[in-house]
């Protein structure tokens, strides 16, 4: 808890440092430090009310011992939950028979050992218990009869039809066996696994009927949905099997993970939304879009099954197949129904008017994907965290792949065949990266390598925002706004913490303040290394018209304390803004052999430039000609060369950049470095 406390207070310090350090004394406390006392609030105040109101546990009953039991555990500790539940619940006699079977290595070789009596003395029970054990080790040939004292009638006591019917199944009397199965039926209607039994005989015996079972049978109706939904898809019973789906899907989503995950969604469009700075989309548009991803949901089912069923193609361990399996069934078929809402809504309603929206709406469409798909997941509390960043974001950059390769395709790629080919290229590319991502997670192949999931997932957050850049860069509606990545980073602050006081607090709510505190620890760590890695990402995500190069950026130390005396990171992103169209002067030494003698000269900043893929260079206008043979007589490159200074100090070390007269700054093409001529030592300060 102590550590979950100290990661906290860590990346909101780390973060907002500047707010300790910053010289606007004048300023009340509130107005100062409010994102601080607001997110040490909204995360201090729920711990220590649930740490001071709250239970400290409770104790695990015997189904929930048993359900944990059979989901993650095996051999002896699985059968000594089948013993707890039994002494809980001794009168339930299928879960002696589910004992048995989860016993069955073990009870085999010495059926004799078999004894029921430690958990009821019930003589029906005893004895039906162990008539199904002993037909279960085949210890002998197994029959219903009287060796515990208690008359058993086929005709009214319940589950001892199903033992006969099983044991003559095994022997070959089927049609004795369908009977016996029938009777258990009409005297135990809810004993679903009589049905399945008669489902075993049709389906391995009586193939010339089993489809007029299978589709008209009232007792086909109550076999559990696992076996009808293949078996309506493969027969081709289409409206039967979508029932199904629905039913599955929408009409057993608890209420936990329902709101936990529209937060989740909620959080990243509000987000989106914030990154379309120059014309901003309709809150009713991403709505819509944000629905038909969550209807499209569905549409997988059919392509999985269909591969399933069809094509008999699923994971099984093989390396090879596995990856191909991620890659052409998960990803494919995802990557499809993303593709559909947001696109159709594109050619419906032509609201696209700039490259952002394509990267928007896709993220959007995938949004509504995940939510649906989230559904499942976060019945488990303790996957809200990781499921808000890793797996929602994977959604997103999987599907803005494919939006950027249209975005190329449309504002960027002249040549006809590559404006076809790009599109499905990048698509390809999308199943690729979707694919690769799960392999690690869920192919035995690759057990224990799930830490390459998770640098994939590092890599693709960079690539993410370099759409983001190009798109955005491409604008129609381009200004020289800045952009202010301090606010979108806010953005995540707040709604992060949120996220991890919804999963805590549910936790502690559902299994007390002990285990909420432990799970806090782990998900703390996971959102505060989140947020510092956006923070690289959003405080040096700068604009500029035009095409970016691509690279993953190498994100700088910009937020981690500075101990110069220079201007703080945050001063100078308030600063950015002032420094365009800003006097200063240049000058340097005269010992400069390049410029000593054509310096001081004061002028003014136009313009920010990229240069090398960086940021934080200026284009820089004379007011009067510098007069240095063969370059540009009136504008230079300019930029800080301390991290920590801004161009608005006195006195700043600069590179000083001459620029070539053949050099078209209109240009297209990236600049590097190289390009341009370095003129040594330079300074510059603000003009007086």
């Amino acid at each position: 808890m102590i550590f979950a406390l100290i990661t906290i207070l860590f990346v909101i310090g780390i973060i907002y440092r500047s707010d300790f350090i910053s010289s606007r004394k004048h300023q009340s406390i509130w107005f100062k430090y409010n994102k601080l006392i607001i997110l040490v609030g909204m995360t201090f105040i729920p711990i220590i009310l649930i740490n001071i109101l709250g239970s400290s546990g409770r104790w695990i009953t015997a189904e929930e011992n048993l359900k944990e039991s059979e989901e993650e555990s095996f051999g002896t500790d699985l059968i000594a939950a089948y013993e707890y539940q039994l002494n809980a619940t001794p009168n339930d006699i299928p879960l002696y028979f589910d004992y048995v079977d989860a016993s069955i290595e073990e009870l085999i070789s010495e059926c004799t050992y078999i004894n029921f009596e430690r958990f009821t003395d019930d003589p029906e029970i005893l004895s039906i218990a162990t008539q199904y054990a002993l037909m279960r080790c085949r210890d002998k040939e197994p029959f219903i009869d009287k060796n515990f004292g208690y008359e058993l009638d086929y005709n009214k006591n319940r589950f001892i039809n199903y033992i006969r019917g099983i044991q003559l199944g095994e022997t070959g009397n089927f049609q004795i066996a369908e009977a016996h199965f029938l009777k258990e039926i009409e005297l135990n209607p809810t004993y679903q696994k009589s049905y399945i039994a008669l489902y075993e005989i049709y389906k391995n015996y009586k193939t010339d009927q089993f489809s007029d079972f299978i589709l008209n049978s009232e007792e086909a109706k109550q076999l559990p949905h696992y076996i009808l939904k293949p078996e309506y898809f493969k027969h081709g019973a289409y409206g039967k099997y979508t029932l199904i789906i629905i039913k599955e899907r929408l009409f057993n989503i608890g209420l936990m993970p329902f709101l936990a995950g529209l937060c989740i969604s909620i959080m990243w469009i509000i987000f989106l939304r914030e990154m379309d700075i120059f014309n901003k989309e309709k809150w009713s548009d991403l709505i819509q879009v944000f629905i038909g991803g969550i209807f499209f949901t569905f549409f997988c089912l059919p392509l999985y099954d269909f591969a399933h069923y069809v094509l008999e193609f699923r994971i099984n361990g093989s390396g090879w197949n596995d990856f191909l399996y991620c890659v052409i069934v998960i990803g494919g078929s995802e990557e499809i129904v993303k593709l559909i809402p947001w696109l159709a809504f594109a050619m419906l309603t032509k609201k696209m008017k700039e490259p952002f929206d394509y990267i928007l709406y896709a993220s959007v469409a995938a949004l509504g994907f995940a939510f649906a798909e989230n559904w499942t997941y976060l019945e488990d509390a303790e996957n809200i965290v990781v499921r808000a960043i890793m797996s929602t974001m994977g959604h997103m950059f999987d599907a803005s792949i494919v939006a950027y390769s249209l975005v190329l395709a449309r504002f960027k790629i002249k040549d006809p065949i590559w404006k076809k080919l790009v599109p499905l290229i990048g698509f390809v590319l999308a199943a690729i990266a979707h694919g690769f991502y799960d392999f690690w997670l869920i192919s035995s192949s690759a057990e224990g390598m799930e830490i390459v999931t998770l640098i994939f997932f590092i890599i693709t957050i960079s690539i993410w925002f370099f759409f983001q850049k190009n798109a955005i860069g491409n604008s129609r509606f381009f200004t020289k706004e800045t952009f202010n990545g301090a606010y979108q980073l806010d953005i995540l602050m707040f709604a992060m913490f949120a996220i991890l006081m919804i999963e805590y607090i549910i936790l502690s709510i559902q299994y007390g303040y002990n285990y909420g505190n432990s799970a806090l620890a782990g998900s703390a760590w996971v959102i505060a290394a989140f947020l510092v890695y956006m923070s690289f990402i959003l405080l040096n995500f700068t604009l500029k018209e035009g095409w970016y190069p691509f690279k993953i950026p190498v994100p700088r130390l910009a937020i981690l304390p500075s101990f110069s005396t220079g201007t703080d990171y945050e001063d100078i992103d308030e600063n950015r803004l002032k420094i365009i169209g800003n006097q200063l002067t240049l000058f340097a030494p005269k010992s400069n052999s390049y410029v000593g003698s054509l310096l001081p000269k004061k002028g003014r900043c136009i313009n920010e430039f990229s240069l090398g893929g960086a940021s934080g260079w200026y284009l820089f206008e004379f007011s009067s000609p510098l007069g240095f043979p063969n370059y540009d007589d009136t504008t230079v490159i300019i930029k800080c060369k301390s991290e920590g200074k801004s161009l608005l100090d006195d006195k700043v070390e600069i590179y000083l950049m001459l620029i070539p007269k053949e050099i078209n700054l209109k240009s297209e093409k990236p600049f590097d470095i190289s390009d341009f001529r370095y003129a040594g030592r330079s300074y510059s300060r603000p003009a007086r």
